[in-house]
Formats: C-alpha cells, structure tokens, sequence
C-alpha cells in the first residue's frame, strides 16, 4: 500500500516537473514572451515556481 502511494507521487512529481521544463523552454525561446507569461498565470500551470523567469 504504501509502495502505491509513493509510485504515485512520484509519478505525479516528475509530470508536474516534465511540464515545469517543457513551460520554461517555451517561454525562454519564444520571440513573443508576453503571450508566454499571460499562458503561465493564467494557463493549468497556475502551479509554477513563484520565481518566474520573467
């Protein structure tokens, strides 16, 4: 049971940290970076790091 439950927090860590990455990427290499914050704030990733990269 317990096995269970720590597969599925790490399972759900390394998505929320996958989707982190792939936010990042995108909002580092797009030309447009403020559609790419509007997406952050506002987007399913209302979660990210308060430390924004901006």
């Amino acid at each position: 049971m317990l096995l269970l439950i720590l597969a599925f927090a790490f399972l759900y860590l390394l998505v929320l940290a996958w989707l982190w990455a792939s936010d990042m990427m995108r909002s580092t290499t797009s030309i447009n970076k403020g559609a790419a914050d509007r997406r952050r704030h506002h987007g399913p990733l209302s979660l990210s790091p308060p430390w924004g990269f901006r």
